[in-house]
Order: C-alpha cells, then structure tokens, then sequence
C-alpha cells in the first residue's frame, strides 16, 4: 500500500478518536511524603439500597464508603491515596470514586456515556464472587485542611442489588 493511501484510511480513524490527537498535559504532581494516614472498616458492611450509577445518571451514593480528614502544612505537596477492599457486587459493576474536598483525584475513567471519573470492576460471572481490588489516585494538595473520601455506586441493570465489603482499607500519603 503506497503512502497517499494509507493516510486516507488513518485519516478518518484519527479523527474519530479525537482524544488521540489531542495534546490534553497529563496530570501530575510531586512532593515529599512526610505523613501517612491510614483507616479501615471496622467491620464487614452491606449497603443497600445503594445509588445505581447508570439509573441516577451517573450519580454516587452519597455516604462515602471511606473517609478522612488530612491537614497539608507548610508546602503544596502530592496527596497519593491507595484504597483496596474486597467487594460482593450484587450488580453488573461496582463503581468507585476517590475524591479530595470533593474533588475527584487522577487516576479514574469513565463508564458507558457518563462523564462521572469513576473506576468500575465488572460481576461477569452471575454469581456475585468476591474480587479483590485496590486503586491508587493522586492530586496535588494545596496547604491546609482536606477530606478524602472513598464514594460507591451500584451500576447498570434494571433491577440493581446491594454491595457488600470488608477488608477496605485507604492510605493516603501526603
């Protein structure tokens, strides 16, 4: 295949994927890590009802999963949050979100049409088995106090189940 040709064949797919051709910066943040807060659950916790994230819209329960409160002092710095959890979806996914002041941190996709940063793990097996799953996030921290939460949602059927974990932990290195 000679050149001209090839370009009008990667032409049109280029253009169909505009966020491969777009120079978007990537983010990122540095810093020195001097703190460590870590919390769990303290025991095993079902929720439900729990917020279907494709019937609301793309929407996020909102009672966070985990929760805590950091105090950055002196310098901006990077904020890195680890969460892990072993999770029973009783749904086609379970979506989460790491959030600081509400703010979702890098490090999330998207799910079907919904612009909501979320991370999501599919229950493919109709059996509803456990998964083990840990994620990290990141986003540069101003001085100051912040909250770091954990948000959950059930997603995508008409009729979605309950969520069950244990085990959550989330670490945040600042």
């Amino acid at each position: 295949m000679t050149l001209p040709i090839r370009l009008l064949f990667a032409v049109p797919v280029l253009a169909a994927l505009p966020g491969v051709t777009s120079a978007q910066p990537a983010p990122a943040c540095s810093g020195v890590a001097l703190t460590t807060k870590a919390v769990a659950l303290a025991a095993p916790v079902t929720r439900n009802p729990v917020v279907d994230f494709s019937g609301s819209g793309g929407q996020l329960d909102p009672t966070p999963l985990l929760q805590t409160d950091i105090d950055v002092g002196g310098r901006a710095t990077c904020i890195v949050v680890h969460f892990s959890v072993q999770a029973d979806p009783q749904d086609n996914f379970v979506v989460f979100q790491a959030s600081v002041d509400d703010i979702p941190m890098a490090g999330h996709g998207t799910l079907l049409s919904y612009p909501t940063p979320v991370v999501a793990d599919p229950e493919e097996t109709d059996l509803n088995n456990t998964r083990m799953l840990a994620y990290t996030f990141f986003a540069a921290g101003a001085p100051g106090k912040h909250t770091i939460r954990i948000r959950i949602a059930s997603c995508c059927s008409i009729n979605p189940g309950g969520l069950y974990f244990r085990g959550a932990s989330l670490v945040v290195t600042y």
